[in-house]
């Protein structure tokens, strides 16, 4: 007999058991308990999620009440966010704390954060080897100009740095915690003393020595030494040719403006103000002007210092310059009374015969070209005027005591305008 070939179908009589149909009770019973189960377990899991919701909602409820707090406790400290003008005076009480002090300047509304203040305060004092560990006593002004924030400074006024007081200055300065602890901490640190000196236009090397020492600022051998040999870094310096007749190496750079100095400050340091001035209002363009005219830098400053001293009237500077650049150009003296008057022990406003004789190299009445230095520290209008001509066919000048500056071509025109300033009594020279 053959084997029964396995993929023969089995017989469709064959008997299947069900289970239900043996113990109908029990399973009845067993797919209840399997539903109340499920039910369970769906119950726990809802109860798992909304607990997981519930927690996520305090992180970021805390993590946004947390966060709220760092922001206004940096804006409190850095004082990021004055924008108020403030104006409050606190009287400290003899022997009063740091925790009180913190809490008289959280009820005046100087800080949001006492306990934060209290913190930082003590490390500051801690750490710094000036604080005393004491609290001011005494009223202490706190003060902030919030709309002094975002002042514009004219380019041509005086540098920046110098143009406010020193209360104006602070008061610019917003109230952080840095700010509030100098102010309400004793410190045993002793404040440099300064003083505010302003150069005028057209003060000479002298002139300026003597103004600083005047003022308490520097010795005047140190000036000379400061100006004549030491080395600057800057381009308009290097560019200066060594001129064993020029009598101040620096004479025409130290920019005359308003500074304020420490009354200990050193000379270098002095002069290295005044000369970095100079580089700021002395453009690039100055020095591509100067290849234009195929004169040097130093030749055009020491031209424009002569300007500055021969010119009664800026709006005479640019004329001026076209004569002075006129004469050169044709090989003729400058003739300029002001180098003469350089040379002279005292400022003269007449000069004698004997005075236009003088030999010196400065003497423009009897050498040609420019002198070998400047006479003066000009300002940036005959710097200007001194690069920048303007365009004539004047050779002569002349400027009575009274009265606009007189131009002329020619000798001769010269001449009688002379003769007529005479006749009127305003000859100066």
């Amino acid at each position: 007999m053959q084997g029964q070939n396995k993929n023969d179908k089995l017989p469709t009589n064959r008997h299947v058991v069900d289970f239900d149909d043996i113990d109908p009770e029990n399973a009845k019973l067993h797919r209840s308990k399997r539903i109340k189960s499920n039910v369970k377990k769906g119950g726990i899991a809802a109860l798992g999620l909304v607990k997981t919701l519930v927690y996520l909602a305090a992180v970021i409820l805390v993590s946004v009440i947390l966060a709220f707090n760092i922001i206004s406790i940096v804006n409190d400290v850095y004082a990021f966010d004055d924008d108020k003008d403030i104006s409050v005076t606190i009287d400290f009480k003899e022997g009063t704390s740091l925790s009180e002090a913190a809490k008289l300047l959280k009820k005046e509304g100087i800080i949001k954060h006492p306990f934060v203040f209290k913190l930082y305060a003590k490390r500051e004092i801690k750490n710094s080897k000036y604080y005393t560990g004491e609290i001011v006593s005494g009223p202490v002004t706190f003060t902030y100009k919030a709309d002094d924030k975002d002042v514009e400074f004219d380019e041509d006024s005086p540098i920046n740095y110098i143009q406010l007081t020193k209360d104006e200055d602070v008061s610019r300065k917003p109230l952080n915690y840095d700010r509030i602890v100098s102010m309400i901490a004793v410190s045993s640190y002793k404040a440099r003393e300064t003083v505010r000196v302003t150069i005028p236009e057209g003060y000479t090397v002298d002139e300026i020595i003597e103004l600083l020492t005047s003022n308490g600022v520097g010795q005047k051998q140190d000036y000379i030494d400061a100006i004549q040999n030491h080395d600057y870094n800057y381009r308009f310096v290097k560019e200066i040719q060594e001129n064993p007749d020029r009598k101040y190496r620096l004479e025409g750079y130290l920019f005359p403006d308003t500074y304020e100095f420490f009354t200990d400050e050193n000379e270098i340091s002095v002069i290295n103000k005044m000369l970095s001035n100079f580089q700021v209002k002395f453009e690039d363009i100055y020095y591509e002007r100067a290849a234009q005219l195929g004169m040097s830098v130093d030749d055009l400053v020491i031209l424009a210092s002569i300007l500055e001293k021969e010119a009664k009237n800026p709006a005479d500077l640019p004329l001026m310059s076209s004569v002075f650049h006129n004469r050169l150009k044709s090989s003729m003296r400058l003739d300029s009374d002001a180098t003469v008057v350089y040379l002279l022990d005292e400022r003269k406003v007449t000069l004698t015969t004997e005075d236009l004789a003088i030999d010196s190299k400065y003497n423009t009445r009897k050498y040609k070209g420019v002198p070998p230095g400047a006479i003066s520290n000009p300002g940036i209008e005959a710097i200007n005027a001194a690069f920048y001509p303007e365009t004539t066919k004047y050779y002569y000048f002349l400027t009575p005591t009274s009265g606009e500056t007189v131009y002329s071509r020619t000798e001769g025109e010269h001449n009688a305008a002379k003769d007529k300033a005479r006749s009127e009594g305003k000859l100066a020279s």
